[in-house]
């Protein structure tokens, strides 16, 4: 359970780190390299130590976490937030990293190198002078720009002032099926413009619905040709894919050229600039698991973007599957900074859409969200925690000598059931969120076809159900298999080990 704090002065360091807290009105201090794992409540305070690995997480899965502020180290950051009515600071000219899910958060960086995601309505970005990346999908959020050299993505409408530096929009557009079609309003700031000597736009091009534009006229990784573009009301043929209007400054998507009468809004741009083929390019690149990657990857160096963390300088850790959508992406995960000495690597996700990851690499930690995930490892020591909803986790095979740990999370209302899949020796299974009250029993067979086994089927207080599959295990296996129930960071739980 997390520890109940209210108007505290606490100070986070390694006889601490990684617990949660929940209250109101507390000044926590995060000393170097250490982390919380999760603050629940409103107005409270938080400051980065001044190491640079210094990680932040605030967060909630009930969304109640509320008004709450964050300023980052003086050395770079990793600032992680669930939750609305967030302030963070960059105080200096760091690297920082944020990964916001939550409306009405405001982020202020500074001269430094910055690379932002935020999933909700009404974000706002202030991107000081420095170099950056942002990546923002929701609706009524915003990007002011400095003098750096930025590359900036939208989903949703949007408003972003233009800065005085080299600027690529990538705007990561709906399906040429939705009726509404992607709209990013784009108006000029103080004194800029958008300036097609230096500034571009980047179109999103997918074969999945609501990620980008369906449209086999277009190539992916191209920049448009001559005649896919064009000036003035409407398309001039059928290959115009794209038409500026310099009276009215509209860039719109015309998806079946001059045969549909029918304009899909994209941006709204400056009027009379000199916008041409060359300065709209069409990527496939996407990848929902940012800050590391995102839409903005692989753009032309032509343009003279930056990306802070290009996909090209990461080794590829894991491959990703959007199932929801049908994106597949490569993805090189994060280091993992968590109290686990064994893990080196981590891909985590917070979404609702049912994803597949698959590890390269040994020894990872693997974190899933509310959807119908599936996670694989491929060798080593692992953790792969399902998060909500049913979940398939595999493990390694144990050949190496490795070990896995599954987690399944019960701490909600809703059910879960989670297929384990190769529960060797050695391996554990831990289930979050078993109370006192909490009872369990096995069914000696339940789970999906080809993937049947020992079920463990707990009654948690408060929670619909909870079962957990060990595929392939019968009741014979009872005989080595250890049932115990503990509590570790004020969360009870109850384990299952192969022996």
């Amino acid at each position: 359970m997390p520890i109940p704090a209210n108007g505290q002065v606490i100070t986070i360091n390694a006889s601490n780190s990684g617990q949660v807290y929940e209250g109101n009105s507390n000044t926590f201090t995060v000393s170097p390299g250490q982390w919380t794992t999760a603050v629940y409540g409103a107005a409270n305070d938080i400051s980065g130590g001044d190491g640079p690995d210094t990680y932040v997480l605030s967060s909630t899965a009930q969304a109640y976490s509320t008004g709450n502020n964050i300023t980052t180290g003086t050395s770079g950051s990793y600032v992680s937030i669930t939750g609305d009515y967030t302030t963070i600071t960059v105080p200096n000219a760091q690297t920082v990293s944020a990964a916001i899910v939550g409306n009405y958060t405001t982020i202020s960086t500074s001269d430094g190198t910055a690379s932002v995601v935020a999933f909700g309505d009404h974000n706002q970005v202030n991107g000081g002078n420095g170099n950056g990346t942002f990546l923002l999908s929701g609706e009524a959020s915003g990007v002011l720009l400095g003098s750096g050299t930025n590359a900036v993505g939208m989903q949703g409408d949007g408003l972003i002032d233009f800065g005085v530096g080299p600027t690529t929009f990538a705007f990561l557009a709906g399906s040429a099926s939705s009726a509404t079609g992607p709209v990013l309003f784009a108006f000029p700031g103080s004194g800029a413009t958008f300036n097609p000597a230096i500034d571009h736009i980047s179109i999103l091009l997918s074969t999945g619905y609501s990620l980008g534009l369906t449209d086999t006229g277009l190539s992916p990784q191209a920049f448009l040709t001559a005649a896919q573009f064009t000036e003035g009301g409407g398309a001039a043929s059928p290959s115009t894919r794209f038409v500026y209007n310099p009276s009215t400054g509209q860039l719109s998507y015309t998806p079946y050229g001059s045969d549909s009468a029918a304009n899909i809004p994209v941006a709204q741009l400056p009027t009379g600039i000199a916008l041409s083929a060359n300065d709209i390019f069409i990527s496939n690149r996407y990848a929902f698991t940012a800050p590391v990657q995102n839409a903005l990857d692989s753009l032309p160096a032509s343009w003279g973007v930056t990306d802070p963390l290009p996909t090209a300088a990461n080794p590829v850790y894991f491959t990703a599957q959007d199932v929801t959508t049908g994106v597949n992406s490569s993805e090189p995960g994060v280091t993992y900074t968590g109290p686990v000495t064994y893990l080196t690597e981590q891909l985590s996700y917070a979404g609702t859409h049912n994803i597949v990851f698959h590890a390269q690499t040994n020894n990872v930690f693997m974190q899933s969200g509310s959807g119908e995930d599936a996670l694989q490892a491929l060798g080593g020591n692992n953790v792969l925690d399902g998060g909500t909803g049913s979940n398939f986790l595999v493990g390694g095979t144990g050949a190496d000598g490795g070990t896995d740990t599954f987690f399944t999370d019960a701490r909600g209302a809703a059910g879960v059931f989670n297929t384990v899949v190769n529960f060797h020796p050695g391996d554990m299974v831990t289930v979050y969120g078993y109370t006192p009250g909490s009872s369990y029993a096995w069914t000696p067979s339940d789970g999906a076809p080809g993937y049947m086994g020992l079920t463990l089927n707990a009654s948690i207080p408060g929670n619909a159900f909870t079962k957990v599959t060990l595929a392939g295990l019968t009741p014979a296996d009872l005989s080595h298999l250890a049932v115990s129930t503990g509590t570790v960071s004020g969360i009870p739980y109850l384990a299952i080990s192969n022996t």
